[in-house]
């Protein structure tokens, strides 16, 4: 029998939910059983991102909190191997109901510091990361703040593995036709995420109204699933408006081939308040684009080489993320220095023949 492996996702299409699909194709299908296990009710368009003949099991709770009960159930009805999941609201709930059933391997992933955490998933993990075998960090900073948070936690249990690079997916997403309106004058700044306070796309509009009085063939793409009715897309929407940038901002909305806007991209903008680790801003950087970072994380300065493949600023400060924004498009033959993982070591990891 091949080892079971069941990756828990929240039915969602954030960063968390698609790098576990990441995660999860680096197993061989030939040697491990991979099922999905969608928790919480949602439109499903996370599965898009899937393998075709990858099983899918649902567990359609309206409320997370409501979840540990039918985990433990699935447990004992499918007795995997080992469980893996990266949404800490479900890390906790699941590791108490693994724990129950006598799982073999509980591996677990953070996607954010544990300070940007709510304070009810905050108290759950304090409770209950002790119990998990493992718990992947995306980067060192954020391993720190976990053992200062929670400093009973046994340093063996923890693990930094930076963000891996689906290659394949990439490499497939830009073969995909060129996505900007054939402009040879145009400047195409880009910024893919969700519409969020912490995405900060209201300073990104800021910087760009101060780029556009010096380069007005530029043009400001938002990819990112957004709400029309919400404040802080309003608050956007009134910048956009006040500044007159009606013509030059495009709300795409969300595209399931973001690739296509990298690739094509004159520079990738990240004008986050804060991240867990940035996965466009990795994407972007394996397709040689330009970018240019606020400095949300330590690991940014690491990430970005300055005046080699971009450029940082500091959070919130519209006019130095102007000026590195004109800087950056000068930029050519940009060369990726972010060392992403491997795929030998998250299998290792997560199967435990890393001991």
């Amino acid at each position: 029998m091949k080892p079971k492996l069941l990756f828990f996702l929240m039915n969602g299409v954030g960063g968390a939910e698609r790098m576990t699909i990441t995660i999860a194709n680096f197993f061989d299908r030939e040697q491990y059983d991979v099922r999905y296990v969608l928790v919480q009710q949602g439109d499903d368009a996370i599965c898009q991102f899937m393998r075709k003949d990858d099983a899918i099991i649902r567990i359609p709770c309206k409320r997370i909190y409501l979840s540990t009960c039918p985990i433990y159930r699935l447990l004992r009805r499918e007795r995997p191997q080992v469980v893996f999941c990266a949404s800490p609201a479900i890390n906790a709930r699941l590791i108490v109901a693994a724990r129950l059933v006598g799982i073999i391997r509980v591996v677990v992933r953070n996607s954010n510091m544990f300070s940007f955490e709510r304070r009810d998933v905050q108290w759950l993990m304090k409770r209950t990361y002790k119990w998990a075998d493992c718990i992947i960090l995306q980067q060192d900073e954020m391993r720190e703040d976990l053992h200062r948070r929670i400093p009973r936690l046994p340093r063996e249990k923890t693990i930094t593995l930076n963000n891996p690079i689906d290659v394949v997916h990439i490499n497939e997403g830009i073969t995909a036709p060129n996505p900007y309106p054939k402009d040879a004058k145009a400047v195409n700044y880009l910024w893919v995420a969700r519409f969020a306070q912490e995405k900060a796309q209201d300073v990104l509009v800021h910087a760009f109204a101060i780029v556009r009085q010096q380069q007005p063939e530029a043009q400001l793409w938002l990819v990112g699933r957004y709400n029309p009715d919400s404040e802080y897309v309003r608050k956007v929407l009134s910048v956009i408006s006040e500044k007159g940038l009606g013509e030059s901002v495009h709300l795409v909305g969300h595209d399931s081939n973001p690739y296509r806007w990298m690739q094509h991209c004159d520079c990738f903008v990240l004008p986050s308040r804060f991240e867990g680790l940035p996965n466009a801003l990795v994407e972007a950087m394996y397709l040689g684009r330009p970018v240019v970072a606020a400095r949300c994380l330590d690991i940014i300065k690491e990430m970005v080489s300055e005046g080699q493949n971009g450029y940082t600023c500091e959070v919130g400060n519209a006019e130095e993320l102007a000026d590195k924004m004109l800087l950056a498009v000068r930029l050519k033959d940009c060369k990726m220095t972010y060392q992403p993982a491997r795929k030998e070591d998250f299998i290792n990891v997560i199967t435990g023949n890393d001991k």
